[in-house]
């Protein structure tokens, strides 16, 4: 596991709302480029959970 994705499960373990830190783990975790504009979880365009990964990835 590359050092950002155990940085995500980290994070997601303190995250409060568990239920959005474990989307953006796995949106994390299923694709490799974080410059796509949408993350797809099972083959779901899902832009809103983007935004919310954009937080524990900042450019």
């Amino acid at each position: 596991m590359s050092k950002q994705g155990f940085f995500v499960l980290e994070k997601m373990k303190k995250c409060k709302n568990d239920n959005n830190c474990a989307i953006m783990a796995k949106a994390y975790l299923h694709t490799k480029n974080l410059d796509k504009k949408y993350v797809y979880i099972n083959d779901i365009r899902m832009p809103a959970v983007y935004r919310l990964m954009a937080k524990f990835f900042k450019k």
